[in-house]
């Protein structure tokens, strides 16, 4: 094979070119790929070299006439930051017809990228759709990436950071101060307020603690590559409902999961789904009720959630409380059988109705928009389209509020959005 033939990515070529929302969306087709069995993945090898070193391989192939290839990494100690580990290696990708080789990729920034757009993923599947305070915890490049990914799929309000190295998370802060990003010092305040909490740390023992984490708190586990260090405690593992990305993978090497099994306090069934099988429009749901068990509770802040419509929504709660499974309706509390299951579907209709209310508003304001633009050649908001004006692009917004210096309300204002789909913009580019 000529050396011509083979392209070669560097580190520099990935950041450039390997954008969060294209890495987000490849990833999930990759996951739904997966669980629905059309992939090929072996579990991860890793060869230990010694006191923090490791080499580790992990193969895998789209499909027996698809690009295959394997990701080769070194998990070195950080000689420059002490405490921290470094991956570094490549990508090595083969076409399918003939097996050449094709393409060689810098695996530092593709592992940064794609696991904070992994985490994205699961976040976009799991966690609450009112979700609005982000905990970041650590300040590596892993933070960096989560802080670049996690705001393009829900609107944060708030975004917390927080390091072991107080000076580090507020440098971090900084650099974020387009998302609003503050450095917290007390761990423990943060985490039982936070919606979405990110575990970015080399740690090797817990950070996180159940005893700190409120119902309805989605938390991603992503620091540990293996059996040994452990992020969070066997209390927030045998608590949650536990989804993994691969089954076979967490089984293998979940450090958390493993420690709370060995401990006793969870079988191999805790694990109840995979995040691709939940990724579009939720089709795992079903299946996530059916693995609800006796004396769990199920947090609801949407009841028209729990099904197609009212009636619907009333026979969810009826074989879930059947079930023995507590219901805790935000806003009400604990459900119980009879007058609280008609409760909750009077409550579903209620939401569908404000729904369709909502639906026939926004229909009678489009109509009167078409109508004044047609007639004036604006709209009755004096629009000059039914659409987003060109100025308001995120290149456009982001260009502005950095040659003006303006903040997020001002840029907000000045192009007629939100402050939240602002936050989001900067955080893209």
């Amino acid at each position: 094979m000529k050396r011509e033939q083979l392209a070669i990515f560097d580190g520099q070529y990935v950041r450039d070119h390997l954008t969060y929302p294209d890495c987000i969306r490849v990833v999930r087709g990759a996951m739904e790929a997966l669980s629905a069995g059309t992939t090929r993945q072996l579990l991860r090898t890793m060869i230990p070299l010694g006191s923090g070193r490791t080499f580790a391989q992990m193969p895998g192939a789209l499909g027996e006439r698809e690009m295959f290839g394997a990701k080769m990494i070194s998990v070195f100690a950080d000689p420059r930051s002490p405490g921290l580990r470094r991956h570094r290696g490549v990508v090595l990708l083969f076409e399918p017809d003939e097996g050449e080789p094709v393409a060689l990729v810098d695996a530092e920034e593709v592992t940064h990228i794609r696991t904070a757009a992994a985490t994205a993923v699961a976040t976009d599947a799991l966690a609450r759709a009112d979700a609005r305070t982000l905990l970041i915890v650590g300040t590596g490049g892993q933070a960096r990436t989560h802080l670049h990914t996690l705001p393009l799929v829900r609107d944060f309000d708030r975004v917390w950071i927080w390091g072991r190295a107080s000076e580090k998370a507020a440098a971090l802060a900084a650099e974020f101060e387009a998302l609003g990003a503050e450095a917290v010092p007390d761990l423990a305040t943060a985490t039982a307020e936070a919606d979405v909490i990110c575990t970015l740390t080399t740690a090797a023992e817990p950070v996180i603690l159940g005893a700190w984490v409120r119902p309805g708190t989605h938390v991603n586990l992503v620091g540990s590559s293996g059996p040994g260090p452990v992020e969070a405690d066997n209390a927030l593992v045998a608590m949650s409902r536990y989804i993994a990305d691969s089954r076979a993978s967490a089984l293998d090497a979940a450090a958390e999961f493993l420690a709370a099994r060995q401990a006793g306090l969870v079988t191999d069934a805790h694990i109840v789904a995979e995040i691709g099988v939940l990724a579009t429009d939720r089709p795992g749901f079903a299946a996530m009720l059916a693995a609800l068990r006796k004396g769990d509770t199920l947090h609801v802040y949407a009841v028209d959630r729990l099904g197609r419509d009212a009636i619907d929504v009333q026979t969810t709660v009826r074989d879930l409380l059947a079930k023995g499974v507590t219901l805790h309706v935000h806003g009400i509390g604990p459900i119980g059988e009879g007058v609280g299951e008609i409760i909750i579907a009077v409550l579903a209709q209620m939401a569908a109705m404000e729904r369709r209310r909502i639906a026939e508003r926004t229909e009678a304001g489009r109509m009167a928009a078409r109508k004044a633009l047609a007639e004036t050649g604006r709209t009755h908001r004096g629009k000059e389209s039914l659409g987003r004006p060109f100025a308001a692009d995120a290149g456009t917004v982001r260009a502005w509020r950095k040659a003006e210096g303006a903040s997020i309300t001002a840029t907000a204002q000045r192009f007629g959005l939100s402050t939240a789909t602002v936050k989001r913009y900067c955080a893209a580019g």
